[in-house]
Formats: C-alpha cells, sequence, structure tokens
C-alpha cells in the first residue's frame, strides 16, 4: 500500500532514496548554518512553502510522465493569469470565490487545451509550444489589469493561504488533500494506468488501441488546471495580485519532478516523489535565502546547488553511484606506488 504512492521503477526509488538523503543533509547544515532553523515555526513554514511549488508540479508530473519530450513551461503563467483574474473578479468578496474559481479553472483548462491542440495536432515540440503560450498568458494578464493589477483576497481564501487548524497551517492540509487525490488519479484509475503506458511508448500504445491523443490532451487540460487552481492559493497566500507572482515556479516545477525522481523520457513516477522533490528544492531556497546574501548571488548559488543536485541526481539514478564505481575514481586519483630505492 505504501509503495503505492511512491510507484515506479527501479530507478526510482532509487532517486527517492537520494531525495531523502539529500533532504536529512540539507535540514543537518539548515540546523547548523541558521540558528533556529529547526524550530517548528520555521518548519511549518518551509512545508507551506513547498506546497505552493508542489501544486503546480503535480500538473507537470502527469504531463512528464506522459512522455514524448513532453514539459509544460507555462504552469508559472497560468498562476499568474490566474490569481490577477481571480483577485479582480472576487475583490474581497466571499460569494465571488465560487463563480471566479470556476472561471479561472476553465481559463487555466483552456490554455492547456490550445497547448495540447498544438503538441498533438500541429506537431510543434511541447517545449516550444509551452513556452509560447507561457508568453501569450503573460500577455494577457499584462493586457487584462492595464499594467496595474487590483482586488484582493476574500477572508476565505487568506484563511486557505494563511490560516490554521489546531497549530496546522491550512495550506499544508490542503497539499496532503492534493497528494492524495492526483495520487490516486494516477494509481487507480483507467487514465492513470493508460498514462503510463502512452509515455512508456506510444506506438505500443496506439497497437493496443489506448486513445493516445485524447490522453496526451486531457494531461494538458488537467494541468493548465491544476495550475489555475494553485494560482488561487497562490492569491490567498500572497493576499493580493501580482504580475509575475508564479513566473518562479517555471523551472522549480520541472526541478520538483526531476528530483523527486520522475524521468524525463516519462513513462514512470510518481505524486509522492514529486512532493519529496519539492520539499528538497524549497529547502535549498531557505537555506539561501536565510543566508541573507544579495540577491544576484542568491539566484547564482540557487542555480549552482540546484544544477548540482541534478547531476548527482543523474549518477545516483543510473546506478553508476555505486561502491565499485566509487572505489573506481578513488583509485584512479591515487599516486602509483614507487618501488623502495627508486626515484619518484
Amino acid at each position: 500500500m505504501v509503495r503505492s504512492w511512491l510507484e515506479g521503477s527501479r530507478e526510482t526509488w532509487r532517486a527517492v532514496g537520494f531525495g531523502l538523503i539529500l533532504l536529512i543533509l540539507l535540514v543537518v547544515v539548515g540546523r547548523l548554518l541558521i540558528p533556529g532553523f529547526s524550530s517548528v515555526r520555521n518548519l511549518m513554514t518551509i512545508l507551506t512553502l513547498a506546497v505552493l511549488l508542489f501544486l503546480p508540479s503535480i500538473g507537470q508530473t502527469f504531463v512528464i510522465i506522459s512522455g514524448g519530450g513532453g514539459v509544460d513551461l507555462s504552469v508559472g503563467a497560468i498562476m499568474s493569469l490566474a490569481e490577477v483574474v481571480a483577485a479582480q473578479l472576487i475583490d474581497g468578496h466571499n460569494r465571488a470565490v465560487l463563480p471566479a474559481g470556476v472561471f479561472v479553472l476553465a481559463l487555466g483548462g483552456l490554455v492547456g487545451l490550445i497547448n495540447a491542440v498544438g503538441i498533438w495536432y500541429l506537431d510543434i515540440p511541447p517545449l516550444v509550444m509551452t513556452l509560447g503560450m507561457a508568453g501569450i498568458a503573460d500577455g494577457a494578464a499584462l493586457v487584462y489589469t492595464n499594467g496595474v493589477p487590483g482586488g484582493a483576497a476574500s477572508s476565505v481564501l487568506q484563511f486557505i493561504g494563511t490560516g490554521s487548524v489546531v497549530g496546522v497551517p491550512v495550506l499544508i492540509l490542503v497539499g496532503v488533500a492534493a497528494l492524495i487525490v492526483s495520487q490516486l488519479i494516477l494509481s487507480r484509475t483507467g487514465y492513470g494506468r493508460m498514462l503510463r503506458l502512452v509515455g512508456t511508448n506510444r506506438s505500443s500504445a496506439q497497437a493496443a488501441r489506448i486513445p493516445v491523443g485524447a490522453i496526451i490532451i486531457a494531461t494538458y487540460v488537467l494541468s493548465g488546471i491544476i495550475s489555475a487552481f494553485a494560482g488561487m492559493i497562490l492569491l490567498g497566500y500572497t493576499m493580493t495580485s501580482y504580475l509575475d507572482a508564479g513566473s518562479q515556479y517555471q523551472l522549480t516545477s520541472i526541478a520538483a519532478v526531476v528530483v523527486g525522481g520522475t524521468p524525463l523520457l516519462g513513462g514512470d513516477g510518481g505524486i509522492g516523489s514529486t512532493a519529496l522533490g519539492a520539499l528538497v528544492i524549497t529547502l535549498i531556497n531557505s537555506i539561501v535565502v536565510s543566508l541573507h546574501i544579495g540577491s544576484g548571488a542568491q539566484e547564482l548559488v540557487d542555480g549552482a546547488i540546484l544544477l548540482l543536485v541534478l547531476v548527482v541526481y543523474g549518477v545516483f539514478r543510473s546506478g553508476s553511484f555505486s561502491a565499485q564505481w566509487i572505489r573506481g575514481v578513488w583509485a584512479s586519483l591515487r599516486l602509483p606506488k614507487t618501488a623502495k630505492g627508486e626515484s619518484p
């Protein structure tokens, strides 16, 4: 039962193991370098921020599992568009949350549908198509707000974004619920099983009469809806809207999926492992921010650490990271011993 929440091949489980080790090391480093890092309040804050990254990463996980070089670079732009539209429609009124939410989710689904049509029917590479739609979504947000976003979250959304129940932030509860629902979709539904088959081998999936096109389209639509939902949750957290609020999740959502163990080739992976990846990425960012370095240097360090993590992850996932590999590297670095009495 536990394994179903972290489904995957031996390589995926190896990557999950690496993620857990890295998670422990990051907590230890944080405790050593930053006073109060392991306090309950700080850990709750880190978990809350991890949920904000985890939500768009769910849709990213589905897209990457679908294979074919699938990746969604529009998730951050959809979040930003959803946030500014929802803020102006809601404008602090609780009664407007439901209709605004339906409209925003439909808007996210529409962007995802356009992505899917371009990728499946027009044969545009996913990277190019979703990046283009990200630009269109950002432009739409700018036009809609005239460059000056307005409106505000209602008290209900603010409670979801910043409130707590029995000392536990509501956002963490939202993250747990999203984890359970999305993993059930991936592992317990016909769609989830067909998605893995499509991601593993599309030709074989078509030969088995699986509606590959419908699965791909549904996946990108689902990613758009999830990203829009994440944008609304982000509005509750920030309480007001920002034009580029979701831009930080464009690449970090991919990093969370990959660090969690989902291969970029598709066909494998799980939502639980993506949650682990989101937590690792958030811990790295939190440590860097807590060290109070300049913003430019912070981006440099963030990128360098993330690149290092992904490189080590790749070695670890491939199985090269073994005792035999370490011994081979060590042997190549050792200086040859010279015979007694011989000059070196």
